[in-house]
């Protein structure tokens, strides 16, 4: 019989709750999302817009996992805007909070993916001169996600 209780237990709405493996296994792309993500992996920036529980994560998700699944000339870094004190931060509160996942998340990937020691002073310049050092070092562009 059907237990409809047990059976939302294992419902995650958000794709950042998901494992990569599970990730994989659970989502998949309309065509017209797979042009979306076409345009992700493309150079050049991409603006999504969209309400809450569009898809917008998934979509990034999915061309990050791409990036990184196929030989590129890029480094996807996928980052997850879903942290507390950011969400409750604004003004330099925000860029500061900001910065300081940016500088986590890249330093994790350039760490795990190429033995690389990111770091960076917590202001906008210093991390995009940090972002541009380690580009080239690897000899990749890098897509923030």
């Amino acid at each position: 019989m059907y237990n409809f209780e047990e059976s939302c237990a294992d419902l995650i709405l958000a794709c950042e709750d998901f494992s990569q493996e599970d990730f994989e296994r659970y989502h998949c792309f309309y065509k017209y999302e797979e042009h979306i993500i076409v345009q992700l992996l493309a150079h050049g920036p991409v603006l999504l817009k969209g309400g809450r529980g569009a898809g917008k994560s998934a979509l990034l998700r999915e061309a990050d996992r791409r990036l990184k699944k196929k030989e590129s000339s890029a480094c996807g870094i996928y980052l997850s805007l879903r942290h507390l004190p950011l969400l409750r931060s604004q003004g330099k509160q925000y860029e500061e909070e900001f910065l300081r996942i940016l500088i986590d998340r890249i330093r994790e990937v350039a760490m795990k993916e190429y033995s690389y020691d990111f770091s960076s002073e917590l202001e906008v310049y210093a991390v995009h001169k940090a972002i541009m050092e380690f580009s080239e070092e690897i000899n990749k562009r890098i897509v923030l996600f």
